[in-house]
């Protein structure tokens, strides 16, 4: 229903961005380049949609075909038929620098590798769209591009491609977080903390992991997506940053609480293992410190799981 209402709005809402009435060929262009099997007239493209979301507004963003667009860049990214066309001219690489200008930074694009440009460039324009116009995260969603964007960060050995793709997981988790829990979001992104020294990626996983965690459906979904990353969950806990630290403690709350509600108060299944006593003072200090998600109906007081966990 929310994607039919979107159409109806990109529809309506359907303008020519560049002046002189050319704004709907221009798109239509755009789209045959992104079909067609020359990687480099695919490059070109993808450069241009770049630019042109980087500097746009909501108004570009709405007059975009989203329909036609995000499943093509989701395939883009995905890139199955990756390997086939490696390396891209010089002249095209120069040509995608003067196309993108100062902005070619922003991209971090790796010249000599068109594979990972495209699907670089393809992660970039999915998060301007999102990030502009947050109703199209269930476009995406719709269009399978969360299991693409979680197998990549289990394949891909590109390090702007995978900064990449944890900020793009990172938007969506804002308002589709059950659909990256259950494609192994929690494992795939919580590998990169010890990966990445930024901060600021270790913020966006970890946030991203606690809305995920919130809410864990069936034992199922706990047993294949979150018990795997327990000890990831646990190493969290000496983090240096008080707010990793904090929405580590989230998680372990949501853990323990969703324990709870799938297994009943007799049947808690924990760790194996039970977190080192520095691990479990930094637990109970990060309870203390932040914010318990809201108490779910059924479940004991995140106060009293928290105790629990950390005894």
């Amino acid at each position: 229903e929310e994607v039919r209402g979107m159409s109806g709005m990109f529809r309506r809402h359907l303008r020519d961005p560049f002046g002189g009435g050319g704004g709907s060929s221009r798109w239509s262009q755009m789209l045959k380049s992104l079909r067609s099997a020359d990687s480099q007239a695919q490059s070109l493209a993808l450069s241009e949609l770049c630019n042109q979301l980087l500097m746009g507004s909501e108004e570009l963003v709405m007059s975009l075909p989203l329909e036609e667009f995000v499943p093509l860049l989701i395939e883009l990214l995905e890139n199955k038929d990756g390997g086939k066309n490696t390396g891209v001219d010089e002249a095209v690489a120069l040509e995608l620098a003067m196309a993108l200008g100062d902005e070619a930074q922003h991209f971090n694009l790796q010249f000599g590798n068109d594979d990972a440009n495209r699907m670089l460039m393809a992660s970039r324009c999915l998060y301007q769209v999102i990030d502009v116009l947050p109703p199209a995260i269930t476009l995406v969603v719709n269009s399978g591009g969360v299991p693409v964007m979680c197998n990549k960060l289990n394949q891909t050995p590109y390090e702007d491609l995978i900064d990449s793709v944890l900020s793009l997981l990172g938007k969506i988790a804002d308002e589709q977080p059950m659909a990256i829990l259950k494609a192994g979001g929690v494992e795939a992104m919580l590998k990169y903390v010890d990966f990445f020294p930024s901060l600021a990626i270790h913020r966006t996983v970890v946030t991203a992991v606690a809305r995920q965690l919130h809410y864990i459906p069936s034992r199922d979904v706990y047993v294949n997506q979150v018990k795997p990353s327990i000890s990831s969950l646990t190493n969290l806990l000496v983090h240096d940053d008080p707010q990793v630290l904090q929405h580590a403690g989230e998680c372990w709350v949501s853990v323990v609480d969703n324990i709870v509600d799938l297994y009943g108060p007799h049947e808690v299944t924990m760790p194996d293992e039970p977190p080192p006593p520095k691990i479990s003072s930094a637990l109970r200090a990060s309870m203390l410190s932040g914010a318990a998600p809201p108490e779910r109906k059924g479940s004991p007081p995140p106060a009293a799981a928290a105790a629990a966990a950390a005894a």
